[in-house]
């Protein structure tokens, strides 16, 4: 699944004006299907990366904001210096599913974690941070991960992980149909998290990766190499974009311990680089009396002959 740009959606009206008209055609959703289609509406919501449109939790002198060539488009780039990265998240609020992606290309430095994910609260750590949600792409160059540039998948509902997954280069180099010379750390690469109330999956330049569905039953191994369950249930809490570099190295424990591995901080600075962040916000509900049979007004194009 590969989300749109901003220009490529209709307006609003032309979903009612081109279910009646038989030049125009038939009004079809394209793109992106939401589960609760009958009853709400979504939307291109693209999100440039400029500081007017991110919250930046800590250390905004790791962050910037450059443009991209002579566009009006940026690029967000995220330094760890030391021990110290950053995280931002996004201003517009909290939505409650949808479809979120975008453009990546990480640092491969171990013992260094960039994240994207959808969370629903700014409290660290997580035993802190009462009930939350969260769905997660991150990529480590240490621990679990034994190769640089390895994915990690997860979820957490009423938080409670439910159901970890690390995907290591050569496996979805294979999945990707991708040269062996061409990683997560090398390459700017799409991620798409489309969060539904039943299920999420997770996409990587268009393909899917990773499916979860409500009731599945769930295990895995934690990094102690402990056996753990969960019974899938999809995220439920309003949640934003969350970008993060972060290494557990300052943080007092054993290298065992250290999600991501140990960094050597004399080392660096170390950078991820982000672009090309799209949405479709699933938020609105449809106004009263109104039927969605012809298509929600979001994402529609017109099929002749349909």
């Amino acid at each position: 699944m590969q989300l749109p740009d901003e220009a490529d959606g209709w307006r609003d009206d032309n979903c009612t004006a081109a279910a009646g008209s038989a030049a125009a055609g038939v009004p079809a959703a394209v793109y992106y299907l939401h589960a609760a289609s009958n009853a709400t509406q979504c939307r291109l919501a693209n999100l440039d990366f400029n500081k007017d449109n991110w919250n930046i939790a800590y250390s905004p002198e790791n962050v910037a904001f450059d443009r991209v060539n002579s566009s009006n488009s940026r690029q967000l780039s995220v330094r760890l210096k030391g021990t110290t990265g950053a995280r931002m998240s996004s201003k517009d609020g909290d939505q409650l599913y949808g479809a979120w992606q975008v453009q990546a290309r990480v640092t491969g430095a171990p013992g260094a974690v960039t994240a994207f994910y959808l969370r629903s609260n700014d409290v660290y750590p997580n035993d802190k941070a009462g009930n939350f949600s969260e769905i997660d792409v991150e990529w480590l160059n240490g621990n679990p991960a034994r190769e640089p540039g390895s994915l990690w998948f997860n979820a957490f509902t009423n938080s409670n992980s439910t159901g970890e997954l690390l995907i290591p280069p050569p496996v979805y180099q294979t999945l990707l149909g991708w040269p062996t010379n061409k990683t997560a750390i090398n390459s700017f690469v799409t991620y798409t998290i489309n969060w539904q109330p039943t299920y999420v999956t997770w996409a990587v330049d268009g393909s899917h990766l990773r499916s979860m569905r409500n009731g599945e039953f769930r295990t895995w191994f934690d990094m102690g190499g402990k056996e753990q369950s969960a019974v899938f249930q999809s995220p439920n809490l309003p949640s934003r974009a969350t970008i993060s570099m972060w290494s557990d190295t300052s943080r007092g424990k054993k290298p065992a311990d250290m999600f991501g591995g140990v960094l050597d901080a004399k080392k660096g600075p170390h950078f991820s680089y982000f672009k090309q962040m799209r949405r479709v916000l699933c938020e609105k509900p449809l106004p009263a009396g109104q039927e969605a049979a012809a298509g929600p007004a979001w994402l529609t194009a017109s099929v002749k002959g349909a």
